[in-house]
């Protein structure tokens, strides 16, 4: 969990990204505080892992 920018377009005092390791990569949502000193969710994003995807 982390601090985000707030998008452009909405009105909101804070914004914090959450990460989530998946079994298939990620799920990335971000939460806004619209003043009321509560993050609720904006987005939710699953991240997967490509196919054949370089390995380190």
């Amino acid at each position: 969990m982390f601090a985000d920018r707030v998008p452009h377009h909405v009105p909101a005092m804070a914004a914090r990204k959450v990460l989530t390791p998946t079994e298939d990569g990620y799920e990335e949502m971000l939460e806004l505080d619209r003043g009321l000193g509560r993050f609720e969710p904006y987005y939710r994003m699953l991240i997967q892992r490509k196919e054949g995807s370089v390995t380190s």
